[in-house]
């Protein structure tokens, strides 16, 4: 037993060696608005997984959240409890919900994707940087008839 804890820390440290320092990430400071910051990446600990995004599509409650300044939590943190930037929350006037309506939809969904029975570059009608996220989202928010499904690629390739 001693052995395998060794093991996985060393796993987990070999992991965050060969991972960068910082990574971009998309941030509403407020509603309608989105800026691109320059953070830590997280280091991986053990029994834990750091997944590359390579692909984010914007869905409707985005929107709804982007607009009005909501937050949507979706789903469950592995922890019981995370810090929370309450001034910043306060300031902005942001609500916070709760989500948890994705549960054993992924299967499904996989399925449908990889079964070639779809076009699925077809429901792809925009494309976008991470660096241009607050295009991203206004071009969803306000072609909702032209834009199908907007996507955005944190690694900018796309």
């Amino acid at each position: 037993m001693k052995e395998q804890k060794y093991l996985k820390e060393e796993i987990a440290h070999m992991a965050n060696s060969n991972l960068p320092a910082t990574m971009k990430a998309a941030i509403m400071t407020k509603p309608l608005e989105i800026i691109i910051e320059e953070l830590p990446v997280p280091q991986v600990g053990i029994d834990e997984v750091l997944v590359k995004v390579m692909a984010v599509g914007i869905c409707g409650s985005d929107i709804h959240y982007y607009e009005h300044g909501k937050l949507a939590i979706v789903g469950l943190p592995a922890q019981e409890e995370i810090p929370l930037n309450v001034p910043s929350i306060a300031d902005n006037e942001f609500d916070i919900y709760g989500v948890f309506r994705y549960a054993n939809t992924y299967p499904s969904g996989i399925a449908i994707l990889t079964s070639g029975l779809a076009d699925i570059q077809s429901l792809i009608t925009d494309r976008y940087p991470l660096s241009q996220t607050q295009e991203a989202m206004e071009r969803a928010r306000t072609n909702k008839s032209g834009s199908l499904k907007v996507i955005i690629y944190p690694n900018e390739q796309f």
